[in-house]
């Protein structure tokens, strides 16, 4: 599960992932809104674990600040979605998309969709299992493509590695 965030690219601002669990996370600082999308919150499956995800989620929220998430029901994959063809509706989500890079706050999301994170981020940050912050000013898919994080992130899982033995 992952955590990203990310202000809108409009106004100079910049974008920032992070990829964490979304069950216990944090945020360098409080946000305007956090936006899960794709059926991320699908994947928590315990009451626990969404009890966790809300907290984290207020505590990086601003006072006032919101939390946009989509959410399947058991009522949907059994009534609705049945035995039934499920496409998605790209107008939507082109919506959010074009809201989101003129968006002058600070908004928090996740998604599985690798065009929605790569049409809003400039801005990478990954926090690699050792703790250790990963940050670079790029697009998604550059961060991914780069020999230089991919280095970076062996480099720190090595390091954890060392510290368990």
């Amino acid at each position: 599960m992952t955590v990203e965030f990310a202000p809108g690219k409009e106004g100079g601002q910049q974008i920032i992932y992070s990829c964490q669990d979304m069950r216990d996370f944090e945020v360098p600082y409080e946000t305007d809104a956090f936006i899960s999308i794709g059926d991320s919150m699908n994947y928590i499956t315990a009451n626990d674990d969404l009890c966790d995800v809300f907290k984290c989620v207020k505590k990086g929220l601003k006072q006032g600040g919101v939390f946009i998430f989509d959410l399947k029901t058991i009522h949907f994959f059994k009534d609705i979605l049945a035995d039934n063809t499920y496409a998605e509706n790209r107008e939507d989500s082109a919506a959010l998309n074009n809201g989101l890079i003129k968006f002058p706050g600070v908004a928090l999301f996740t998604s599985h969709d690798h065009q929605f994170i790569q049409t809003t981020a400039n801005r990478i940050m990954e926090i690699v299992p050792s703790g250790q912050l990963i940050d670079k000013i790029t697009t998604y898919d550059e961060y991914l493509e780069s020999d230089e994080m991919a280095r970076k992130r062996q480099g720190f899982a090595e390091a954890a590695s060392d510290d368990e033995d």
